[in-house]
This record gives C-alpha cells, sequence and structure tokens, in this order.
C-alpha cells in the first residue's frame, strides 16, 4: 500500500484537505465551509469532525501515516498549541491532542502562513531564493520571513503578522479590535465588505473580492478606489518588509492571488515606486493551496 498523510488548511471560511504522497504530490483533495459557531470550542470541535469525515473516504490503496493540520493566527507549531485565532474565535487550544485523540495519527500542527511559506520554498515560487516574504491574502493578510531558507516563526511565534500593522491613515474598524489595520483595508473579506458599504444599489452587492475586482476593470468608480486602496496599503507595507529583510522575492498566496496579473501589476508598479523595484513580487506556484501542501510536508517530517 501507498504510504500517505492527510494535510489539512483550516481557514476563515473554507477547509482545505487532501491526501499527500512521500513526494509532495496531491492523491485527492477536498474543500468544505469552515463551520460557524457561537462557541470556539464548537468550532474546534465541528472541525474535527470535518477533517475525519473527510478522511473516512481514503482512496483505494492508501495507507495513512500522519496528520499534517494548518490553522491561522498565532501557533507555537513545537508544542502544537493554537494560541489564539482572531478569524475564529480560540485561544490556548491543544489542536494536536484533538486530532491525535481522534484518529491514533501523529499529528504536526503548522501556523498556516508558514506552512505556505514552507510549501513555496519547498516546491513553488520560492524554490532556490533565500530572502522571501509570502504573504497569503484571503479572509486576512499574514506573512512568513524566510531567511536564508529556513522560515522563521520568532521567540513569540509573531514573526510576518503584518496583518495588523497600521496601513496610511486609515480608520478602517479591524477585527482585532484596532482601527486601520492593514487587514482591514486589503484583505479579500474587507474589500468585498468596503465595496458593499459604499454602493448606493442596495440590490448589487458582491459575495466577494474577485466581483469588485471585475467591476473595477469594468469602470465601476466604487470598485476602483476600493480596489486602489487595497493595492497603496499592501505597497507600503511590503516596502517596508523590503527595505527591513532585504528580500529576493515576495510570493503573492491565498485566495485573492488567484487575481494575478490585475495585482501582481500594479503591486510591482507601486513597490517600484517606493523603492523596491529590485524584488521581484510572484504569484505562489501552488495558489490558494500552499497552506495545505505545507501542513503535508511537516507531516512527513513527523512520520519519517
Amino acid at each position: 500500500m501507498l504510504e500517505a498523510v492527510l494535510a489539512v488548511d483550516v481557514g476563515g471560511t473554507r477547509i482545505k484537505a487532501h491526501w499527500q504522497d512521500p513526494e509532495g504530490r496531491l492523491l485527492s483533495e477536498w474543500v468544505i465551509p469552515t463551520p460557524a459557531r457561537d462557541d470556539p470550542s464548537d468550532t474546534i470541535d465541528a472541525i474535527v469532525d470535518l477533517a475525519i469525515d473527510g478522511a473516512r473516504q481514503t482512496p483505494a490503496g492508501i495507507r495513512p501515516v500522519a496528520i499534517g493540520l494548518a490553522v491561522p493566527g498565532l501557533v507555537d507549531e513545537r508544542t502544537g498549541l493554537a494560541i489564539h485565532s482572531e478569524n475564529l474565535g480560540w485561544r490556548d487550544v491543544d489542536l494536536a491532542a484533538r486530532f491525535r485523540d481522534r484518529t491514533q495519527l501523529p499529528v504536526a500542527i503548522s501556523q498556516d502562513v508558514r506552512a505556505g511559506a514552507r510549501a513555496e520554498s519547498y516546491s513553488g515560487s520560492a524554490r532556490g531564493a533565500s530572502s522571501t516574504l509570502f504573504v497569503p491574502i484571503g479572509t486576512g493578510v499574514g506573512a512568513a520571513i524566510v531567511l536564508d531558507g529556513v522560515v522563521r516563526a520568532g521567540p513569540n511565534n509573531r514573526a510576518g503578522e503584518i496583518g495588523h500593522i497600521p496601513a496610511g491613515g486609515s480608520t478602517q474598524p479591524c477585527m482585532c479590535g484596532r482601527s486601520g489595520c492593514l487587514e482591514s483595508i486589503a484583505s479579500a473579506s474587507a474589500i468585498r465588505s468596503r465595496y458593499n458599504a459604499r454602493i448606493r444599489d442596495a440590490d448589487a452587492p458582491v459575495d466577494g473580492a474577485a466581483e469588485v475586482i471585475a467591476r473595477a476593470g469594468a469602470g465601476d468608480r466604487v470598485a476602483a478606489e476600493v480596489w486602489g486602496d487595497a493595492i497603496d496599503a499592501l505597497a507600503a507595507s511590503l516596502s517596508a518588509a523590503d527595505q527591513i529583510l532585504d528580500l529576493d522575492l515576495i510570493v503573492i498566496g491565498g485566495g485573492l492571488s488567484l487575481a494575478g496579473e490585475t495585482l501582481l501589476g500594479p503591486l510591482r508598479l507601486h513597490l517600484a515606486q517606493r523603492g523596491s523595484a529590485s524584488t521581484a513580487v510572484v504569484g505562489a506556484f501552488h495558489r490558494d493551496l500552499a497552506g495545505a501542501v505545507g501542513a503535508g510536508l511537516r507531516a512527513w517530517e513527523l512520520a519519517r
């Protein structure tokens, strides 16, 4: 039988999972909505149930050897402790133990952004680069720092938390309780909500950032302003990171990266205007699956 690991990436709106072989190839994959519960403990239980239910549909000929789980927020990857997630509302949760108790398999916990950075460095757009910033943009905005080929977590597991640094003079409220955070302007969810809050036609709201981008391209003034604000805020934060870290490469991942050159082209231009012309900006090779792929790589480290 073929040995494989179960890789699970828990996002604010979707859970992405797949079986991964020893070479990092995806054998089968599925996507399910992230359950919304009033009690964070109920949310965690529902996530465990959904992941395990999906895992029971193991393709024929596969023998599970470990589980890799990528989750948002502050995570201690050494202990498997999910310290805090703003988007999912949990604090100090031993996720590794919960999955291990239910599956009797070894469990490796990763912070989702660092997991994505591992995937891109191992087999993606950052392969061979020594100094990289991986920036997934979806429900939130995060970053992972790769220096000399090593993903850096920092002593307090907070390295790369750019989503909650101030973005210009904005007073936009953020889920963290503060105002003016990058995430409150440039995340996919913020782009959608900011556009919907400004349009006059209450019967024509958008369901996601992709629709805002499409409307901006079609000449919608409000959409163009919301999209322009997001690009400006991203460029300011990424340029600051580049000047501190002296990056080879910035890799944009997450759901918003699916916009391709509609995002990357203006971002390169704005970064060049801010003094970061020598830093390459590319989309993630693994697109919005980078977190799950990286979770699988960590599971293989544990299994071996």
